[in-house]
């Protein structure tokens, strides 16, 4: 994980990772770690925080 924001209203967080590879392999490596018995234990019991999700490629500029 490179950061992480949590905005004032304490409603939306928002994180920034990396990866080597392209877009697809990004897309790929989050497809299987959302469907993978690894996740599914860590979050096993937890409330559903995650109402919506934003996946997106974006630039670093500096």
């Amino acid at each position: 994980m490179e950061s992480m924001w949590l905005d004032d209203e304490k409603t939306e967080l928002t994180w920034f990772v990396s990866r080597p590879g392209s877009a697809e392999d990004f897309a790929a490596a989050e497809r299987e770690w959302e469907a993978s018995d690894e996740r599914a234990e860590i979050f096993a019991g937890t409330p559903n925080y995650v109402t919506s999700k934003d996946l997106r490629q974006v630039t670093r500029l500096r």
